[in-house]
């Protein structure tokens, strides 16, 4: 009867946080409920011509002195391990060749909000990972295609984010990452998708069926 209810606000495409993409089977009867019923009275509160704020987490960024029109800034929700991050990426400093980025990731269960993994970064090509549960959390250029994990324990933000694995002597950008599989692009806009953990030179080309 609860599993019912939760596929019902599911079709219905009603946000149920705290789900953090675990099949329902998994769930015991508690959680099931719990689920359901915070779903169901968020979605009844923001349905209301004047919702009511539960909750306000207020975040405090470092200034950075290159925000300009041309680079906006980026801000990502992940989940990992049933927790809230949150990534930002933003201009850190002008350089010869572009830009110095700044990529951080901020735990949101705690108050304020604490920043657990930092790093610079040449490029903004970023690709977060679909699947939560993968020790790959996200695809960045550095220049070669690094794959990063999060230690969420660790004690200094500068050694937050880790390698998972690399993609050497690549010339293409990540622009999507799902479990162990990058999709990457050149900048003839070709698309390559690679596995991770295997031989680098293992690309398999995308293209469109074209007619015969």
């Amino acid at each position: 009867m609860r599993q019912s209810l939760l596929t019902a606000l599911a079709k219905q495409q009603i946000p149920i946080p705290g789900l953090f993409d675990r099949p329902l089977d998994s769930l015991s009867s508690t959680e099931l409920e719990h689920l359901a019923r915070k779903a169901w009275m968020l979605r009844q509160n923001w349905a209301k011509k004047s919702p009511v704020v539960r909750k306000t987490l207020i975040m405090k960024l470092d200034s950075l002195p290159y925000q300009d029109g041309g680079v906006p800034p980026s801000f990502t929700f992940i989940e990992k391990a049933g927790k809230r991050y949150l990534l930002t990426f933003m201009v850190k400093d002008r350089t010869r060749e572009g830009y110095l980025y700044n990529l951080q990731c901020w735990d949101l269960e705690v108050s304020p909000p604490r920043c657990i993994a930092e790093r610079k970064l040449n490029h903004r090509n970023l690709a977060v990972n679909k699947n939560v549960h993968s020790l790959a959390s996200l695809a960045v250029l550095t220049p070669s295609i690094e794959i990063l994990g999060i230690d969420h324990s660790a004690e200094d933000p500068v050694s937050g984010f880790y390698t998972v694995s690399k993609i050497q002597n690549s010339t293409e950008r990540p622009i999507a990452l799902n479990d162990s599989l990058v999709i990457t692009q050149n900048d003839r806009q070709q698309l390559y998708l690679v596995r991770i953990h295997e031989d680098d030179d293992h690309h398999i080309e995308l293209r469109s069926g074209q007619p015969v």
